[in-house]
């Protein structure tokens, strides 16, 4: 036995290099070009090869005295040493073929790795149990080994050999591992082994599946080399791996920390697939007889083997399961891939081609239904819709998670459509309107509403179940419209109306209305449903082009115009028996309006979509409100609109007018547009109208303290008016009101001398409120309910 003393400090800088380097890269030798051999800088040389026998892995060697003693590494055969005590160095010798990576593994605690160049110059190093790669070039090297920290002992064993040219026997993988339907090849890695190494006998360019080699406890990976050496693949995860270079190639699977590790090799090959089963063609509607089943338990996935001529393709599963899948050509290229359950897939030619189902879970089911449908002709197409407005829209079921139907409709290319589709249960649907050959036929460089058709007729909706509800019927019901965006015909027709009496459409079914006006110029449109709900629709002209989507459309010239509710909602079918009324009304109110004056106004609706115009007589430049009977609620507060003469809005919307105030700008006479509540039934309403910025007629005087004003309200006289003279009050003021007799409650409002709104309350059977008060005259506006009742109000400084 050779002994070589090395003192205890050079054993921990041996350890501390050795723990830098595997810092920098865990589980690698460090490496570099050995001084004395210059030729390791040239370009590398492919190494001669030998003969290669399918044979079971060399056995490994136990741990004796025999390499205590030194003496040469072989390539592929372990070297072992029962013991190694203190400050022994063992020695030995290696001779490299160089410039060839080689393959190191060590095992041993506390156990120090260093390669010697012959200038004695450390070129690679490993510590304990490692495993690492090391280049070197042609010439002789030596291998030392010494405990770590120079004391104590331990057994170790070394393996050197090429990753060019294992000299370690290599096991021929058959040809049927490369089938979809093989189960792989499995083996255990023994504890610190260098790795089991297999001949991948396939031609250069093909395409293979790399799935996950471990699957138990351990760092299963690999790698696979061409013929030279060169690294082609990763053999760690699941993905893909084209072998380019030259062959034979060679796996080989290891340990990354030299535990002991079972394994399963499984490289399925995707160019020119093989066992696949076959899936064919659907046509349109339920495939039950070609659908097919399969399981995708693991990482693996399932492969299914297609054969069809080029074109655009439906691929279905359910989307519940979380599959995705991808279809490769017959070189192994992929040609499509989706992350979602479903999915078109364009094949460029005829020919072979293979459909390759992953699982994206890790738990839950992992059996599918899979279906393929082609998208082109009409084979199974339910039967042509009708396009008129007024035809009942299309009903169908689907009874497969994977069906996928087609609804034909009679259109020509340049059209523009109206196209709705929707499930009628709860569950999740998708549709889309394609021409003959499956391609997408909404033109895409069209801006305007609705679908301009592009392509190639016959055109269809393609129809599919997204999700199917969990209740798990048998089938799933749906619905489906198509109806051109330039032609009426078959919707009910709405005429200009007039305020106070007919809105201009009734109630009716169909989805769309076509709007007849005699002149051109501005009218007041609006839609609502049987619940006097607002809902959104847009007028269209005979190309298509939209007129108006809002309440005020300008006509440009008379005609019969089309409006078209929810007209970009084509996830909603809106059918013949589903009523909405369509409200079409001069913009200016030139007649049916009502003189009003500060005195209590009683009106009313009698069908949903009637506007009332109350004309006022104050002047430009004063300032408004208006008050309701404090209990009216619901469609006893219509939403009110102020316009000027030439029908321009002033003041709209919640609180302008109730509880704030409303300066009347613009042209005179003023008007009131009143209608009823969104959601509300039509019916009578109460308002009074009253001047904000000056005392008006009635108004009496709040003085300080006590005994205040005592008030009477009731019937018509809800709101009674109070003033608080200029020079009067202080610049903050607590008012009171409580009642006395009867019943009810009241609110106030208090309005600055301009008119602008101050305070405001909520309503209170007796309630001190504090206000700031600008300078000048303020009015108070004391409004309460119907019922007959008596308040006490009075005010004093704050």
């Amino acid at each position: 036995m050779r002994h070589i003393s090395v003192t205890p400090v050079r054993a921990v800088l041996a350890a501390l290099a050795v723990t830098a380097a595997l810092l920098v890269s865990p589980g690698a030798a460090q490496a570099a070009p050995p001084a004395a051999a210059p030729e390791a800088a040239a370009a590398r040389a492919a190494p001669d090869i030998p003969a290669v026998t399918s044979t079971a892995p060399v056995a490994r060697a136990a741990i004796t005295d025999d390499g205590c003693a030194g003496g040469t590494i072989a390539l592929g055969v372990p070297v072992s040493c029962a013991e190694i005590s203190g400050a022994e160095r063992h020695s030995y010798a290696l001779t490299a073929d160089g410039p060839v990576d080689y393959w190191i593994g060590t095992a041993g605690d506390l156990i120090t790795t260093t390669v010697l160049d012959a200038t004695g110059g450390g070129v690679c190093y490993l510590h304990d149990r490692s495993h690492g790669e090391c280049r070197l070039g042609a010439g002789t090297y030596t291998v030392e080994v010494e405990l770590s920290w120079g004391e104590g002992t331990a057994s170790y064993s070394i393996s050197m050999d090429s990753l060019a040219a294992p000299r370690r026997s290599c096991t021929v993988l058959p040809a049927d591992v490369f089938g979809f339907d093989s189960p792989g090849v499995t083996g255990t890695l023994e504890q610190d082994a260098l790795g089991d190494c297999f001949i991948v006998d396939q031609p250069s360019g093909s395409e293979l599946r790399v799935v996950r080699p471990g699957s138990g406890p351990g760092d299963v990976r690999g790698v696979i080399r061409a013929a030279d050496g060169t690294q082609v693949c990763h053999l760690q995860y699941t993905t893909t791996c084209t072998l380019t270079g030259a062959g034979p190639y060679r796996a080989v699977l290891r340990e990354l920390y030299g535990q002991a590790a079972d394994y399963r090799l499984r490289l399925p090959r995707l160019s020119a697939a093989t066992g696949c089963p076959v899936l064919p063609i659907s046509d349109f509607g339920d495939p039950a007889a070609t659908r097919r089943t399969g399981d995708a338990a693991d990482e693996a996935g399932s492969c299914h083997a297609l054969t069809a001529g080029a074109g655009r393709y439906e691929i279905r599963l359910d989307q519940a399961q979380s599959f995705s899948w991808k279809v490769y050509g017959p070189d192994g290229a992929v040609v499509c891939e989706r992350w979602l359950a479903y999915g078109r897939c364009e094949l460029p030619a005829a020919g072979a081609y293979t459909l390759l189902v992953e699982y994206t879970n890790l738990t839950g089911p992992t059996t599918y239904e899979v279906a393929v449908t082609g998208l082109a002709g009409t084979a199974g197409c339910a039967p042509a819709l009708t396009t008129a407005w007024n035809a009942p829209a299309h009903r169908g079921a689907f009874t497969s998670r994977v069906q996928t139907d087609c609804l034909p409709f009679p259109a020509r290319t340049g059209d523009v459509i109206f196209q709705a589709a929707q499930a009628l249960t709860y569950s999740e649907f998708h549709h889309r309107v394609v021409d003959a050959s499956g391609a997408d036929a909404c033109d895409a460089a069209y801006s305007g509403d609705g679908c301009r058709l592009a392509g190639t007729e016959p055109f269809k909706i393609i129809a599919l179940p997204y999700a199917w509800p969990y209740e798990n019927p048998a089938e799933v019901p749906y619905a489906a419209q198509v109806a051109p965006f330039t032609d009426p015909a078959g919707c009910p027709v709405v005429t200009p109306g007039g305020y106070g009496g007919a809105p201009g459409g009734t109630l009716d079914g169909v989805r769309c209305r076509a709007i007849t006006v005699p002149a051109a110029g501005d009218y007041r449109f609006e839609t609502v449903d049987e619940r006097n709900s607002v809902v959104y629709a847009s007028i269209y002209d005979g190309t298509g082009a939209k007129v108006c989507g809002g309440t005020i459309c300008t006509f440009p010239a008379a005609g019969t115009y089309i409006a078209i509710r929810d007209p970009r909602v084509s996830s909603t079918v809106i059918d013949v028996d589903q009523r909405y009324a369509a409200t079409l009304l001069p913009r200016i109110a030139a007649t049916g309006c009502v003189d009003v004056t500060d005195a209590p106004y009683r009106g009313g609706f009698d069908s949903i979509g009637e506007w009332d115009c109350l004309r006022l007589s104050a002047p430009a430049g004063t300032r408004i409100t208006v008050a309701h009977p404090d209990d009216a609620t619901g469609g006893g507060q219509p939403d009110l609109l102020v316009t000027d003469a030439t029908g321009e809005n002033l003041c709209e919307g919640p609180g302008s007018l109730t509880p704030d105030t409303c300066l009347l700008s613009g042209v005179a006479p003023f008007s009131i547009l009143v209608n009823a509540r969104s959601g509300y039934a039509p019916g009578p309403y109460t308002l009074t109208v009253l001047r904000a910025d000056g005392v008006g007629a009635g108004c009496v005087t709040l003085p300080a303290g006590e005994p205040g004003v005592t008030l009477a309200t009731g019937g018509d006289g809800y709101v009674r008016c109070l003033t608080i003279p200029a020079g009067q009050h202080a610049a903050t003021e607590r008012i009171t009101w409580t009642r006395v007799s009867g019943a009810g409650d009241a609110r106030i409002r208090v309005l600055a001398p301009e008119g602008y709104r101050v305070c405001y309350t909520a309503s209170f059977v007796s309630r001190t409120v504090t206000c700031s008060l600008p300078p000048g005259t303020n009015t108070v506006l004391f409004q309460a309910d119907t019922a007959d009742a008596e308040y006490v109000v009075t005010r004093r400084a704050s």
